[in-house]
């Protein structure tokens, strides 16, 4: 079964958002300082500080010598796997902010992993109604436009071989190829319905 877009909770609570946000962080791009962190939640100092020690004491996060924050025991595998996320998103948002400077409207910058889309870089824009801040999140690929463009680069062999069935050990609940190929593939290009 597909994974539905997710939207914001109606009651959301702001903190645990962050603490999630941050822990998305340290597992993807790294060892994170106070400073910084306060800068990419646009939070107090204070507020980036006590949501990192409540991290250290529930294992998501250790404290450095230095004083910057790295991934606990929690997070260690993923840290066992490090990635260029951080480099690639700090490349990219300078042309982000220039994009929706110019355009007035949300822009964001995928990857893709085997069959999802995961949302490495976003910035909002200044309008009332418009895209969230989807930093962090991942989607299965074929249901996000950036995923679909992503899938399109691929050649009908690599294609193929990404969305093969999986080898029956079970019941079936993999989902095969779906069902926008036709329409995204042959033109390399995708678009939001």
């Amino acid at each position: 079964m597909a994974k539905p877009m997710k939207n914001p909770p109606a009651y959301g609570v702001t903190s645990a958002d962050h603490a999630l946000q941050l822990a998305v962080i340290l597992q993807v791009e790294g060892p994170l300082t106070v400073s910084a962190a306060a800068d990419r939640l646009g939070v107090a100092r204070s507020t980036a500080h006590r949501l990192l020690s409540t991290l250290v004491y529930r294992d998501f996060a250790v404290q450095n010598e230095d004083r910057s924050y790295r991934v606990g025991p929690v997070l260690e595998i993923a840290a066992q796997t490090q990635s260029n996320v951080g480099a690639i998103r700090a490349a990219a948002l300078g042309p982000l902010r220039a994009l929706v400077d110019a355009l007035d409207e949300t822009a964001n910058v995928s990857i893709r992993t085997g069959r999802t889309a995961r949302f490495i870089a976003s910035v909002e824009c200044s309008q009332a109604l418009r895209v969230g801040n989807r930093e962090g999140m991942v989607f299965p690929a074929h249901l996000v436009t950036g995923g679909l463009v992503l899938l399109a680069a691929l050649t009908d062999d690599e294609l193929a071989a990404l969305y093969a069935p999986a080898p029956r050990t079970g019941p079936r609940n993999a989902r095969t190829w779906p069902s926008c190929a036709p329409s995204c593939v042959p033109s390399g290009v995708a678009e939001s319905r």
